[in-house]
């Protein structure tokens, strides 16, 4: 039997590559044509934390997984949306940019494909958190090429990539805001997005 990892507490400890995995568990509508797809989903969920093939912990008695499938019910509510400068992931620490004036003309272009989508949103968390976060290792400065800062920044919880994510859309719905009237008709099209993107945020989160 493989060995069972310890169950997250809370969402300090789930990462955002777990996150998109437990998203497209919640959203496989396959699993509604499951005899109990209440369940088929709660041992999925586990599986995603502790490395238990699925089909191992469908074949345990229901009585040693009650209490593991109840631990993981804080992922049915919102994280917190308390911000932080600094958090530490991959090996390095990074600090967090809140000043979108400082992002370049070709970061802005990415960030606008990067949540074109909403669905996409929590899919291209680490990438947008990349125009945002700075690398810093020995208290300097970290220059690394964008798939590397991507890959690290799978890893973060989703403690700090929630509040963080939804702040830099709510930047980019009111960078939009202050468009010049010239770009008044596209600004509008633009604002109807960012909104939606906005609330998709929240609810990609919610969702799991």
């Amino acid at each position: 039997m493989s060995k069972k990892k310890r169950l997250p507490k809370d969402y300090s400890e789930v990462t955002i590559k777990q996150l998109i995995e437990l998203k497209a568990i919640d959203e496989d509508k396959t699993i509604d044509a499951e005899p109990a797809p209440h369940l088929t989903r709660a041992l999925l969920r586990l599986s995603v934390f502790n490395d238990v093939p699925y089909e191992e912990l469908e074949s345990m008695p229901i009585s040693e997984l009650k209490d593991d499938i109840k631990k993981l019910g804080f992922l049915d509510t919102l994280p917190s949306d308390k911000k932080v400068e600094w958090f530490k992931c991959g090996g390095y620490w990074w600090k967090v940019n809140y000043d979108i004036t400082k992002l370049s003309a070709g970061s802005y272009i990415d960030l606008d494909m990067y949540v074109k989508d909403p669905d996409k949103v929590l899919e291209n968390t680490h990438k947008i958190m990349a125009l945002f976060c700075t690398p810093f290792r020995w208290l300097r400065k970290t220059k690394l090429p964008d798939e590397v800062m991507w890959d690290k920044l799978k890893d973060v919880p989703v403690s700090v990539a929630y509040p963080l994510t939804v702040f830099f859309c709510t930047l980019f719905k009111n960078l939009i805001e202050s468009l010049p009237d010239f770009l008044q008709k596209e600004s509008e099209n633009l604002m109807k997005e960012a909104k939606e993107l906005q609330e998709s945020a929240k609810l990609s989160f919610q969702k799991n």
